[in-house]
């Protein structure tokens, strides 16, 4: 297969991933957004972070991601803390009900994720997640290029 039908494949292909998972969110009645489900993921892996480092984990602009920070505060999903580093600054914290809100909605997706590759061979979701893992790191690494 020569380089372009390669990106052809792999764009087509990218295009209805994002369709079908669009499609799946929107049938479902998930317990958080999206947009706090990916928050409370970085949060849950680390915490506390500056709004500025969670957005450039996620690629996107401070104020897009200090809006969803400040609905999830008053959903009781996140806190503000004092930044010990600099005192006009405040810190991102997961709170319980940010935990428990984000446990629940991670179960529901890889219970999902468990169906759609009940057939697929252990090796095979190992290689789609290390594959997977490479596409984000891909993207995250040439923001900037797109």
């Amino acid at each position: 297969m020569n380089n372009d039908t390669a990106i052809q494949k792999i764009e087509y292909n990218l295009s209805y991933l994002a369709r079908w998972l669009e499609a799946n969110h929107r049938r479902r009645n998930y317990p958080l957004e999206r947009a706090h489900y990916l928050l409370l993921c970085l949060l849950t892996e680390k915490s506390p972070q500056s709004s500025g480092i969670l957005a450039a984990q996620l690629g996107l602009d401070s104020s897009t991601v200090t809006r969803q920070i400040k609905a999830m505060i008053d959903l009781q999903l996140l806190q503000r803390l004092p930044d010990p580093c600099d005192r006009r600054g405040c810190l991102i914290n997961v709170t319980a009900l940010g935990v428990e809100k984000y446990n629940a909605m991670q179960e529901i997706k890889r219970h999902n994720v468990e169906k759609i590759f009940q057939d697929w061979s252990p090796e095979d979701k190992e290689q789609l997640g290390d594959l997977l893992a490479k596409v984000n790191e891909s993207i995250y690494n040439n923001l900037d290029k797109l």
